[in-house]
C-alpha cells in the first residue's frame, strides 16, 4: 500500500492487488480500503491468492469481492481475475 499510494500522489493510476488467502481479517482489509479511499485510489484488483491455506477467513477472490463491496459501501470498484482455460488450484471453470 505504501508504494500505491506514492504512486498516487504523483499522479499515477494505481490499482493496489489484494490476495484473499493473505489477508489476517476483515479488519486488515477494512483499513487497506481505508487507505484507498484516502489517497484517492477508487479501485483494487481482487484475486484469491496462490497461498495454500487461508492466514484468515478468506478463501477466494468471491469472498473478498462481497467484503469489499460491504465495507466500502459499494464505493470501491474490484477488479477480478477470470481463467477461461483453468487454474490450478481453482480448476477449470
Amino acid at each position: 500500500m505504501r508504494t500505491a499510494a506514492q504512486l498516487s500522489l504523483l499522479g499515477y493510476t494505481v490499482v493496489p492487488h489484494i490476495a484473499a488467502r493473505s489477508l489476517a481479517d476483515r479488519t486488515q482489509l477494512a483499513g487497506i480500503i481505508r487507505e484507498c479511499a484516502g489517497y484517492g485510489i477508487p479501485e483494487v484488483f481482487a484475486v484469491g491468492g496462490d497461498a495454500p491455506q487461508p492466514a484468515g477467513p478468506f478463501a477466494d477472490g468471491g469472498e473478498l469481492l462481497r467484503e469489499t463491496a460491504e465495507i466500502s459501501g459499494a464505493q470501491m470498484a474490484v477488479g477480478v481475475a477470470g481463467y477461461p482455460e483453468g487454474h490450478p488450484g481453482i480448476g477449470p471453470l
